[in-house]
């Protein structure tokens, strides 16, 4: 774990573990717990993903504390 700058936390209800990626105009994500990733080429969406992204970092709260064991 870094700094606590470096995160944002967000309420458990709200929370899926799905692993998106955006890079330029396209749009990465694993489907759920499959082994699939899907690819999107779309400028539109790629765009919505990183203000989705952004509002849920502004919106996030800075963490105080760490149950981690490892600091980098």
């Amino acid at each position: 774990m870094g700094d606590f700058e470096d995160y944002r936390a967000m309420p458990a209800k709200y929370f899926t573990n799905i692993v998106t990626v955006i890079y330029a105009d396209k749009t990465a994500q694993v489907n759920g717990r499959e082994s699939r990733i899907t690819i999107q080429k779309d400028e539109a969406l790629s765009e919505r993903e990183k203000n989705t992204f952004q509002y849920l970092w502004d919106q996030g709260g800075k963490p105080t504390q760490t149950s981690s064991e490892e600091r980098f």
